[in-house]
């Protein structure tokens, strides 16, 4: 220090170097992250020189659920559908194209019964149809079933004898 000046002259601090200089981190100031100080009167609620007061509302009865009035006769031919694409659907397995005659039957007689009620959608025509379909196809595979597998098990050779 300088016997001269009186004012106290702060010593920089030491600062070592880093061999690379493109890796050093950048020095930020710290009071640019503060958080403001609030005081606690801003949060404060306002006085009140009444009490509260609940208003009074007038409540309404309940109102019943109304389902809507359906048509009659839908669900069969949904039923209807859904039988007939199953029965479809078990052309391909086989033996099982037994059952596609059972659910085309049922589908058949389930369309029947919507147009009966007076269903008169394309659900229920696509039932009808599809059902027949299964129906009849059900038949004419499981048949050919039967005559592939007994055409199989029939060897000629073996009831002639020698």
């Amino acid at each position: 220090m300088d016997q001269n000046n009186n004012q106290y002259q702060p010593q920089q601090p030491y600062q070592p170097q880093q061999p690379d200089q493109q890796y050093q981190q950048p020095e930020y100031q710290q009071s640019q992250y503060q958080q403001p100080q609030y005081s606690q009167s801003e949060y404060q609620q306002p006085q009140q020189s009444q009490p509260y007061q609940q208003q009074q509302y007038q409540t309404q009865p309940y109102q019943q659920y109304q389902q809507q009035p359906s048509e009659p006769g839908k669900g069969l031919a949904i039923a209807s559908l859904v039988l007939g694409i199953t029965g479809v659907t078990f052309w391909f397995f086989g033996f099982t194209a037994i059952l596609s005659l059972v659910l085309g039957i049922v589908g058949v007689i389930l369309a029947a019964v919507s147009k009966n009620q007076g269903y008169t959608g394309s659900i229920g025509t696509a039932g009808l149809v599809l059902s027949i379909i299964a129906a009849v196809f059900g038949i004419i595979i499981f048949i050919a079933c039967v005559a592939c597998v007994s055409a199989a098990s029939y060897h000629p050779s073996s009831y002639y004898y020698y």
